[in-house]
């Protein structure tokens, strides 16, 4: 399945991540980034998930620096590197080979992130919503017949019951208008 994003990041200034995470993930992405990854784990787990990516999403910071470079050198090997950084990154601090790479990207600057990652992931799977059927079912059909007859019915009893005698003219206007109002009810 297309659309894997994979997302290395500081854990110090994660803002940046949750933030690109809910757009990536918003525009129909699947996105994994090591929230649940605990301090002196295996990097199996880490390494594993790179693999599976269509992208290995970078976020270079003052505090990411260091430790987003294994990931990077992943992501780099396997063409699939999409480096980002912060505002307030000073990029001479970028690590060798990536202070070569072309890092304008920031990770703020939403169409060149989502163009980037489309480039390399592809177009994510969009849910489709549900076509609505208009045409109603036979058994639907005559449900509302029956609450039609059923309406009338007991309208004509209600009138036998209490006797009342009301002019025919009158009484068909009554149940042509009850029908015309079930008729709004119904298409609600």
């Amino acid at each position: 399945m297309a659309g894997k994003v994979f997302i290395s990041y500081s854990t110090v200034t994660p803002e940046p991540t949750k933030a690109l995470a809910a757009l990536l993930e918003a525009e129909g992405y699947s996105v994994w980034w090591d929230t649940s990854v605990l301090s002196g784990e295996s990097f199996d787990q880490v390494i594993r998930q790179i693999e599976a990516a269509d992208a290995v999403v970078v976020i270079w910071t003052p505090s990411s620096v260091y430790w987003v470079k294994s990931e990077a050198d992943r992501g780099h090997k396997a063409g699939k590197l999409v480096p980002l950084r912060t505002k307030d990154l000073d990029t001479s601090r970028i690590p060798a080979p990536y202070d070569t790479t072309y890092h304008t990207a920031l990770v703020e600057d939403r169409q060149a992130v989502l163009a980037a990652v489309q480039r390399l992931a592809g177009n994510p799977p969009k849910a489709e919503l549900p076509k609505q059927d208009t045409q109603l079912s036979p058994k639907e059909v005559w449900a509302i017949v029956g609450v039609y007859l059923g309406v009338i019915f007991a309208m004509v009893c209600l009138l036998l019951y209490f006797e009342i005698h009301i002019d025919e003219s009158i009484s068909l206007l009554g149940v042509t208008a009850l029908l015309w109002w079930l008729n709004k009810i119904q298409s609600k």
